[in-house]
């Protein structure tokens, strides 16, 4: 299908899910700093606290990314509808100029 844009939006719902669900997932894994670990533990503690921020933005990314995909598919979907009416409108006007 060369020169054609194909959008398979169970396809991209299917991903949106995907990433909801990744996200969700990946949000619920929060790391603690375990106790008695002696004179390391201010270190160790910063460490999972940046850590846990990378988790924290893989989650918000996973779900932005979903969201983007979502409203992607529905204005793709919504552009598809109007030129699909726009191209019925021009072939009825076609029809009527071939009758007279």
């Amino acid at each position: 299908m060369s020169g054609q844009v194909v959008w398979d939006s169970d396809e991209v719902s299917r991903a949106s899910s995907i990433l909801e669900a990744s996200g969700e997932n990946v949000a619920a894994y929060v790391l603690d700093t375990p106790s008695g670990v002696g004179s390391n533990e201010g270190r160790l503690s910063e460490r999972i606290a940046k850590i846990n921020e990378v988790i924290a933005m893989g989650s918000f990314c996973s779900l932005a990314v979903a969201q983007g995909l979502d409203a992607a598919s529905s204005a793709f979907a919504q552009a598809d509808d109007q030129a699909a009416a726009e191209i019925a409108a021009v072939r009825e006007y076609l029809d009527s100029l071939d009758s007279r």
